[in-house]
């Protein structure tokens, strides 16, 4: 049986690693006062504590999916719990909260990344918290004639707010003259490599129409430095500036026949 101390929290060596809150089933994983606490009960005050367990504590299916996420990735039981944990999700009508598109690298589509997917279900439990904190409050203030206040948004609205306002910037292509002024960037300093983001938008203009048109009006110099930054990064995108031989893009004579 455990063993409860004075302020209700049980003894360290019953819930050692657990939130310091008492009943909360959610591992401690950021530290405060001396006490760690888990990621729903960090922000939340001292009298909204008991509310914010009993908010985890219903969704069960959400929340012992964390733990055992935690608990048994890269184990050699991993499989089997991966499995219980997305029959666990299905029963509970949380299809959405599968592993998806949504977990996956934009480098590797179509592959969840776990540690993606964990921070999607641990997201969805804060925005649960936080929600229902914000119609406490508002129903609070309400019945004492103040009004509600305006609340701050959630994660999941600055998210989607966030990838609204970058959007159109996904659809914009880069300029040939960027890509270009970037590979002078990687000839001249090898060692300071872009972002991988920025290489691949790079490769992608270079490859176009109009980068292989900016590439053949180059001199034979300029053309040399681009095939080596190419080389520094890796790319097979290097055959895109071959090296151009004497007399290689003079037009021929035309022939006179008699």
């Amino acid at each position: 049986m455990s063993e409860e101390t004075d302020s209700g929290t049980a003894a360290p060596d019953e819930r050692w690693g657990q939130c310091s809150s008492r009943a909360c089933p959610l591992l401690g994983t950021v530290g405060r006062g001396g006490q760690w606490w888990c990621f729903c009960h960090f922000e939340a005050d001292a009298g909204e504590a008991d509310t914010v367990t009993r908010i985890v504590r219903s969704h069960r299916a959400i929340y012992t999916a964390t733990l055992d996420v935690r608990a048994h990735v890269g184990a050699d039981d991993w499989p089997r719990v991966y499995r219980s944990v997305q029959q666990r999700l299905l029963d509970a009508g949380h299809a959405d909260l599968l592993p998806c598109e949504l977990d996956a690298s934009p480098y590797r589509p179509g592959r969840p990344i776990v540690q993606q997917w964990l921070a999607r279900l641990e997201r969805f439990l804060l925005d649960a918290v936080r929600d229902g904190l914000r119609r406490i409050a508002a129903q609070a203030a309400t019945e004492s004639g103040a009004g509600p206040r305006t609340p701050p948004p959630s994660s999941r609205d600055c998210v989607a707010r966030m990838r609204a306002t970058l959007a159109p910037l996904a659809k914009r292509e880069a300029s040939a003259q960027w890509a270009f002024d970037l590979l002078e960037r990687i000839a001249a300093k090898p060692t300071n490599a872009p972002p991988p983001e920025a290489v691949r938008c790079a490769l992608d203009a270079v490859g176009s129409p109009a980068g292989r048109a900016y590439a053949a009006s180059a001199t034979d110099t300029q053309r040399a430095r681009w095939r080596a930054a190419l080389q520094v990064i890796g790319s097979s995108a290097a055959a895109a500036m071959p090296s151009r031989e004497p007399g290689e893009d003079d037009e021929e004579p035309e022939r006179v026949t008699g």
